[in-house]
């Protein structure tokens, strides 16, 4: 689930490096992030009801975040600033089970906190260096485009993806 809501050109406030990967402005204040924990759960529950609508289930969300989530850090890295949220899992293909991947399973930002968003993808990246993840991958179920995102994140586009809507 991938839930941010701004203009994408409020995104392009940005240099290039000459590398290719998009650099931040130096002006650009880093947000506080910290690892999120149980007394998390009804800022995530607010939020969640507030971005997705009736679209959101919020059992299913408490059941997988208290049971999944919490109890596994090995494998998920569920990380906030004080408007935004980040959950990242840890996962490997059993034909390469020493080729961990790091995938961005659920990320929500609060109205007008989408750059807290990026500062959470950033941290995620680094969570998944520190695993000796080979890769890092960021998608969107929703109707949301996050190439500006991943562009400023250094991430390159992958083949086509392909979804039969049941």
């Amino acid at each position: 689930m991938v839930d941010i809501r701004e203009s994408s050109g409020a995104l392009h406030r940005e240099r290039h490096n000459g590398s290719g990967i998009i650099q931040p402005i130096p002006n650009e204040v880093p947000f506080l992030v910290r690892v999120m924990t149980k007394d998390d759960l009804p800022w995530l529950i607010d939020l969640c009801k507030d971005r997705y609508g009736p679209r959101y289930d919020e059992q299913s969300t408490i059941s997988w975040y208290l049971n999944c989530v919490l109890p596994t850090p090995i494998l998920f890295y569920p990380s906030r600033t004080n408007n935004a949220f980040c959950i990242s899992m840890l996962q490997c293909t059993p034909w390469l089970p020493a080729e961990f991947e790091v995938n961005v399973m659920f990320i929500c930002a609060e109205r007008g906190a989408m750059w807290q968003a990026l500062t959470l993808l950033h941290s995620s990246i680094e969570w998944a260096k520190q695993r000796n993840a080979v890769c890092w991958r960021l998608t969107s179920e929703t109707d949301f485009d996050l190439a500006p995102f991943a562009k400023r994140l250094g991430a390159t586009e992958v083949t086509s993806r392909f979804t039969l809507r049941i």
